[in-house]
This record gives C-alpha cells, structure tokens and sequence, in this order.
C-alpha cells in the first residue's frame, strides 16, 4: 500500500511499466513518474476528503494546481459545476456533494472523494428602498417598491416607540396601510424583509 505522502524520485531506473493501482495516491509525483515511464496503470485510488467550511467545499488533490480539473456533483441535481486550477467551490445551494479531479498529465487516473452535507449560507438581502405616498397622510399609506415575492413585514410607530399597526406585503410591491385612525403626527414606518429593514418617516394629518 503506498500513501500519498510519497514523492517518486526524479530519475527512475530504466522501467517500462509500472503498477500502482489501489493505493492512497493523488497527483503528487505522479506527474513526474508518468513522464518518465511509458506505462503507469494508477486508474484505482483510495477516495479524498472534501474539507467543508460554512462557505466553501475543497479538496486537496495534489499536483499542479493549474493542471487539475474539479467537477462538483450535487446529489439529485444533473447539472454539474466545472472548475479548473482552483480546488475550492462555494455552492449556492444547500445539499450532498462529491468531485472528481482530472490531471491533464495523469491522464488515466480521475480522483473520487467522498460525499458531504452542505448547509449554503443565507442569501443577503437586497437593500430596501421603498418610497411612501401621499405624505402627508390622511386615510391611506400607499408603500412602493417592495421585493415582490417577498413577505415584508410593515410596522407603524409613532415617535415613542410605540406600535400602532403591523401589516405583511404578502409578496406584493405595493401595500397599503390604513392611517384613518392614527391621531395627527410625526410616525416611523418600519419595512422588514429578513435581515434587511428601512424605516421611512411620514406625518399622519
């Protein structure tokens, strides 16, 4: 069994095959040996470790980075990502992954490695910036330019902090609020989208 610690001399005695299949190798050295000796059978290697962090999924494969291809399968997707001299992917999505690695060199070896759970981190939202009609109000807050789709949260305070309405977008990019029952003054519309939040000053009349 040979591991993939091991660095394969640079002058190498007059060989014209060697075997290496089922061991623990990636590409270290082995660029080198397939140069050297007209046959390397290596097509069988142990499978490597993805290193996951909360960001990104790599896997060290050895070799010439800029020789190496990595191809980042998705466990139930049919659309693979295709990356070559950069060992790290950083998935947009949530799920199992796995790689294969190429070498443009060692040709008839292609790496596997193992399968891991990814937990994607949250997309960021998008900046708020909705705009407040009429202002002054007197019966009716129109609100515009909501994310459609999204489920923003509207608050309504006035300038003591407290909460005299609270309505949701429902994915809408217009809401409208009913103000008829606010008493006249100064009030803070709050918009909420997740981690994204604005908060837009009117006068109630």
């Amino acid at each position: 069994h040979i591991d993939r610690d091991i660095r394969f001399p640079d002058a190498l005695p007059d060989l014209n095959n060697v075997l290496l299949y089922y061991n623990d190798l990636n590409f270290n050295g082995l660029e080198s040996l397939v140069k050297n000796v007209m046959y390397v059978n290596c097509n069988v290697q142990a499978p490597l470790s993805i290193h996951a962090t909360d960001t990104s999924l790599s896997v060290s494969a050895g070799g010439t980075l800029s020789r190496n291809t990595y191809t980042w399968y998705r466990v139930g997707s049919s659309t693979p990502t295709v990356i070559t001299g950069d060992s790290v992917y950083r998935p947009a999505a949530s799920g199992s992954y796995y790689a294969t690695i190429a070498n443009s060199i060692v040709t008839k070896l292609v790496l596997t490695t193992d399968t891991v759970a990814y937990t994607a981190p949250p997309a960021k939202a998008s900046p708020l910036t909705v705009s407040l009609s009429p202002v002054p109000a007197r019966n009716e807050l129109r609100v515009s330019g909501l994310p459609a789709g999204a489920d923003c949260r509207l608050v309504v305070a006035d300038t003591y902090g407290t909460v005299w309405l609270t309505k949701k977008s429902s994915g809408n990019a217009t809401a409208v609020c009913d103000v008829s029952r606010l008493k006249a003054g100064m009030y803070t519309l709050a918009v909420i989208n997740g981690n994204a939040r604005q908060s837009v000053r009117f006068v109630k009349e």
